[in-house]
């Protein structure tokens, strides 16, 4: 029984080890009140010029940013949130 529960958390922590260790990816789903400094992040962060930054930032939902690490990722959500906008980190698909 002993072996089995040790087993079990083993394979509990390797599962977490590898969903931490993913790629995450940003998404925007909301710009709110104050649109241009939603799109001065995303420029600052994507590199893209002023017209996509714009296209991208008014048709939510939209990847903004993809194959993060984790702590990236959450860097990336809390400047979009400062913003004021909504965005939320999911693990990247494959």
């Amino acid at each position: 029984m002993r072996k089995l529960l040790t087993l079990t958390l083993l394979v509990l922590v390797t599962a977490l080890a590898l969903a931490q260790s993913g790629r995450y990816e940003v998404v925007l789903t909301e710009c709110g009140p104050r649109k241009i400094e939603v799109i001065k992040v995303v420029r600052a962060e994507t590199g893209l010029g002023l017209k996509d930054c714009k296209d991208m930032v008014e048709s939510c939902p939209k990847v903004v940013k993809s194959d993060l690490e984790r702590a990236a990722a959450e860097a990336l959500e809390k400047k979009l949130e400062a913003a004021g906008a909504r965005a939320y980190i999911r693990l990247k698909k494959p």
